[in-house]
C-alpha cells in the first residue's frame, strides 16, 4: 500500500480547516494508516511535502485551499526535480476557492468523499509550470494553475485585506477595490514561443487551468493536460471598461473583445518598463518584477481524482 501523508493547513478558509480536522482524522480510520502533519505558517507545506517526497511517500495530500495545493506542489516537484513520477498528489479541498481541485476533478463540498478519493481514486497526469523573474532560480516557483501579472496580481494582494468575505465574493470585492485604486499599465514586450507583441500592459494571465479566483474564467480554453499555457493580455482600458470586464471574466466572454489578446505557448517571457506585481496560483510571487519567464512542464504532476 502506498505510503501516505496528509498535510493540513489549519488556517485555510479562515480557520474552517482546523474545525474539520477531527472529522478528517476520523474518516481516515477506514483506510490504511496515513501520517498526519499540520502547517504552522507560510511555506511550511513546501518543507513538509519536500521532506515527505524525499522520504519515500508515494501519496502526498494537500488538505486546504489553492494556497496549500501550491505549496505542496512546490515541495513535491522540488524533491522530484520537476517531475513527480513516483509521487501522486491528493487534494482534500477545504479552502475558500479550491480552483485546482475543481479543475482536476476532485470532489468539492464533501470532504469525506475527498478522503475516499485519496485512497480509491485514479491517478491522472497533468501539466505544471515554472515561473522565474530577475531574481533567478533562487526565487522560482512551480505552478499548478497559473500566473498573473499586473492587475490580477494586485487583486490577489487586495484580497488579503478583506476579512469578512470568502471565496469568489472576496475576489470580486478585491477586483472592485483594485479598479478604484490601481489604474496603471506599463509598456511591455512579450515573447510567446518566438512570437513577439508590445503593448501597454494592464494584465497578463498565464494559465494552465481555465478557472481561478473561485470562479473567473480568464482563459476559458485552457486545459491542465494539453502541454501548453493559455495567455490573456489586457491593455490599458478605462475604469468603466474594467468594471464591464468583471462579469465577462466570470463567464469567459471577454475573449470576444477586440482589445483582449489570447495566445497559446509553452514558453513565455514578459519584459516590463516598470515593476509589476506577480502571483503564482493566487499566492504573491513578487510585488515588483520587470522580467518574468514561464515554462510549461508537460505531464509533470500526477494527481489523484
Amino acid at each position: 500500500m502506498a505510503k501516505t501523508v496528509i498535510i493540513l493547513n489549519p488556517v485555510a478558509d479562515r480557520g474552517r480547516a482546523a474545525r474539520l480536522a477531527p472529522h478528517i482524522q476520523s474518516w481516515l480510520r477506514a483506510y490504511p494508516v496515513a501520517d498526519w502533519a499540520e502547517t504552522s505558517g507560510p511555506a511550511h507545506a513546501i518543507e513538509l511535502a519536500e521532506r515527505a517526497a524525499r522520504n519515500g511517500y508515494e501519496r502526498i495530500v494537500a488538505a486546504g485551499g489553492d494556497g496549500t495545493v501550491h505549496e505542496v506542489v512546490n515541495g513535491v516537484l522540488r524533491a522530484c526535480e520537476g517531475r513527480s513520477d513516483s509521487v501522486a498528489l491528493g487534494v482534500i479541498p477545504i479552502g475558500s476557492g479550491n480552483d485546482f481541485a475543481w479543475l482536476a476533478g476532485a470532489p468539492l463540498g464533501n470532504p469525506q468523499d475527498a478522503v475516499r478519493r485519496v485512497f480509491e481514486g485514479r491517478v491522472r497526469s497533468v501539466d505544471a509550470g515554472i515561473v522565474r523573474d530577475e531574481r533567478g532560480v533562487s526565487a522560482q516557483r512551480y505552478v499548478a494553475n497559473g500566473i498573473g501579472i499586473g492587475f490580477d496580481a494586485v487583486v490577489t494582494i487586495e484580497s488579503r485585506k478583506i476579512h469578512r468575505l470568502r471565496g469568489f465574493l472576496m475576489y470580486v470585492a478585491a477586483a472592485l477595490r483594485t479598479i478604484r485604486f490601481y489604474y496603471r499599465a506599463t509598456p511591455a514586450r512579450l515573447d510567446n514561443d518566438g512570437h513577439q507583441i508590445e503593448l501597454p500592459l494592464l494584465m497578463a494571465s498565464i494559465a494552465n487551468g481555465r478557472r481561478y479566483g473561485g470562479g473567473f474564467y480568464v482563459c476559458p480554453e485552457a486545459r491542465l493536460d494539453d502541454g501548453h499555457f493559455d495567455m490573456c493580455l489586457v491593455p490599458q482600458v478605462s475604469r468603466a471598461s474594467m468594471l464591464a470586464f468583471i462579469p465577462r471574466f466570470m463567464n469567459g466572454t471577454h475573449v470576444r473583445d477586440p482589445r483582449v489578446t489570447m495566445r497559446r505557448a509553452s514558453t513565455i517571457s514578459v519584459r516590463c518598463a516598470e515593476p509589476m506585481a506577480v502571483h503564482a496560483d493566487g499566492e504573491i510571487f513578487s510585488i515588483g518584477s520587470r522580467e518574468i519567464d514561464a515554462q510549461i512542464l508537460p505531464g509533470a504532476l500526477r494527481v489523484i481524482v
